[in-house]
């Protein structure tokens, strides 16, 4: 049945028949372990802090290369003038 609606590109009927087998979408619910996996976070506002220290820890680490490293890399000349915005002759 749902075949032959896709077959006859009936979208419609395809996507009813489809919601009425398998159920409606899901409610859109996304937990999320904690980070010490003690516990399931289904608040948005939890998430949004795990995330957010997520993202604070991960973004805010002492660089991991060293200074004699960093001095090794050729540098190249710094072009001044690129970047710069010239204003258009009217």
């Amino acid at each position: 049945m749902i075949q032959g609606y896709a077959d006859q590109h009936d979208m419609h009927n395809f996507f009813q028949a489809t919601k009425t087998t398998y159920g409606p979408c899901s409610t859109g619910e996304n937990p999320l372990q904690s980070q010490n996996g003690s516990r399931l976070l289904k608040d948005d506002d939890a998430i949004y802090l795990h995330w957010k220290e997520h993202f604070k820890l991960l973004l805010n680490r002492e660089p991991t290369i060293s200074e004699e490293t960093l001095q090794v890399i050729p540098q190249r000349h710094v072009v001044d003038s690129l970047g710069i915005h010239q204003p258009s002759e009217s």
